[in-house]
This record gives structure tokens, sequence and C-alpha cells, in this order.
């Protein structure tokens, strides 16, 4: 049983779900977040987790740090905690006593150098790996209304789309979002899709909303911002 797996079996089993007030997305919220790299896989639940692209830019950052930590052929599993190391040479796998519990990234990666043994300069070197999601735009608009009508739409389609990152077991993760840049004293308002480490599953992602839905839209890097509310909105 994967990671994955094992994680939403346990979100099933523990259903819980944290009730939260307007966001910049239509996050799931249950408690549950999944990081997937080639070599970094995360299972944890967060109370707070609700999507953005700040988060999701953490997640890259962090993950790509950790990754940078493994040896080579080597993968590590966190699993609510519980921490796995796999050799893919051997196709072993070994449950550490070490487990990580605070739920704070910086410190899964002083773990995991402490784990794997990881020399100063390997930890230097990753210490400096910057990894920064890439997204599908699809829209952009000064209507944030219909922004939002564009981001419902996609996820309506439910289209499956390969990213590293998932919010929700229970409900459905949402790949489509809106979030914001500024031009001069308005915010623009783009629709984008999905969260990519590799621009490869980036394009086919494009791909299929091309196809399916008839959009078109590009690769571009997810630096823009969480849409802001107005109290009281």
């Amino acid at each position: 049983m994967s990671i994955r797996t094992r994680a939403i079996a346990t979100a099933l089993a523990a259903a819980t779900l944290t009730a939260v007030g307007p966001s910049t997305a239509q996050a799931n919220w249950d408690t549950t977040v999944y990081v997937e790299t080639d070599k970094v896989s995360i299972a944890l639940q967060d109370a707070q987790a609700a999507w953005s692209p700040e988060q999701a830019r953490s997640y890259a950052k962090w993950a790509g740090r950790i990754g940078a930590l493994m040896p080579s052929g080597t993968t590590i599993a966190v699993d609510y905690g519980s921490i796995t190391l796999c050799d893919d040479s051997t196709e072993t796998c070994r449950d550490l006593d070490a487990t990580w519990d605070d739920q704070h990234l910086f410190n899964l990666f002083e773990l995991t150098a402490d784990v794997v043994g990881a020399s100063g300069k390997t930890i230097a070197r990753a210490r400096r790996t910057n990894v920064t999601p890439l997204t599908v735009q699809v829209a952009a608009s000064y209507n944030e209304r219909a922004a939002q009508r564009m981001a419902n739409k996609i996820n309506d389609a439910q289209i499956e789309f390969n990213g590293f990152l998932e919010l929700g077991a229970m409900t459905g993760y949402e790949f489509a979002h809106v979030v914001e840049s500024w031009n001069g004293a308005e915010p623009l308002y783009h629709v984008v899709v999905g969260d990519f480490l590799e621009r490869t599953d980036a394009k086919a992602a494009s791909t299929a909303l091309r196809e399916q839905l008839g959009l078109k839209g590009f690769v571009r890097v997810l630096d823009q911002g969480s849409v802001e509310y107005e109290l009281g909105c």
C-alpha cells in the first residue's frame, strides 16, 4: 500500500473536517495534505490546510531541499510523522525510530539530514535549492466572479492532473484556482490549474484542458499571490 493510499484510508477513518472562513480558492476542508516528488513523499494532517500559491511554493521549496539531501537511489516517505527510507537498488525499505511531529518543514529538513548522514557540503547545497512550482494559466480577468466561474467549471469536469501537491481526500482535490496579481491599482484575477514540478506534467495538463474543455492555456511559474478579501466579504 502506497503512502497516499494509507493516508487516504487514515483520513477516511478519522473523518475529520475543519470549518474555515473564505479563502483564495475552492479548497477542501478535510485536514490531509500530500506532497509527492520523485524522492520525497509526505502525508500529514494540518487543521489549517487550504490551498494557496504561497503554500504550494513552500511545499515545493522544502520538498526540493529535502530531496537534495537524499543519496542517489534512495527515497524518503513521511506518513503522518512516521519515516521510511527506501533503497531503489535493493528494493528494500526500513522504518526509522525517528519521527516528525511538529509539521515544520524546516525541522523535517534537519531531521532528514541527520537520518541520511548528509555531509556538511550536501546540506549547504540543499539549503540553496529553490524549487518553484509551475501551473497552467487559462484566463485572466479583472472580474473575480467571472474568474471563479471558470475555475468552478474546470473543477466540475473532474479532470485528473499529475501535480505534486494535493489537499483533501474525502471531498476530492480541486485543481483549478483563482489567484491574483496587481496591475497598477487594480487586482488582476488569474485562473490557474494545478501545481507541477515537471514541465512535462504541466504541458500534459494544458493538452488535457484543450482537448476536453477547449481551453487554451500556457505553462508559467506559480508566482501569483492569494486573493485578498476585504473585511465583511
